[in-house]
């Protein structure tokens, strides 16, 4: 059998195919790493924020529990200091529920800007695998006209980068849910 025989020309077109598959892939998955590795930051800066409202709706509830406890022990003794103690705590639980609304606000806007750069993470790894699938389907068109290593570098991070979209929208699909 000769290397011009129909068998080792498709063998060795199937082995190009498989190459540039996985030289895609890699690219593939390197952009995916980046969308994973911004949906962690994301989410660290969101469970900040969240803290923070927490620690801020403690601090408030701790302002107000002595608030009204002045007025308790204000009203044993004097109607009219009662009722501006009582004020005074109602006008403190005010501020603090304020206080934690903003903070509570500032971490919802925080989740909604990791959700945010974590889709156009993903969207940056999809665009790139469509590019790659698409040099790639030119290589294969172009035969024996493209280099053995554009073929094999192209399939590789063909397949790099399916693989990292997979893994990426796991995560993105995670992050979600925490959120």
């Amino acid at each position: 059998m000769s290397m011009e025989d129909p068998f080792f020309v498709v063998k060795g077109e199937v082995q190009k195919a498989v190459n540039a598959s996985q030289m895609c892939y890699d690219v593939c998955y390197r952009e995916v790493q980046k969308a994973v590795n911004a949906s962690q930051m994301c989410y660290d800066v969101c469970y900040r924020e969240v803290q923070k409202a927490v620690n801020a709706s403690q601090m408030c509830y701790d302002v107000c529990y002595r608030e009204v406890q002045k007025a308790v022990n204000a009203s044993q003794m004097y109607y009219d200091v009662c009722y501006r103690e009582v004020q005074k705590a109602v006008n403190a639980s005010q501020m603090c529920y304020d206080v934690c609304y903003r903070e509570v606000q500032k971490a919802v806007n925080a989740s909604l800007m990791c959700y945010d750069v974590c889709y156009r993470e993903v969207q940056k790894a999809v665009n790139a695998a469509q590019s790659l699938h698409h040099r790639w389907s030119e290589l294969l068109q172009e035969g024996g006209g493209a280099s053995k290593e554009e073929m094999d570098w192209t399939t590789n991070e063909l397949r790099n980068s399916l693989r990292s979209i997979e893994w990426d929208l796991e995560d993105l699909d995670e992050t979600i849910n925490i959120l």
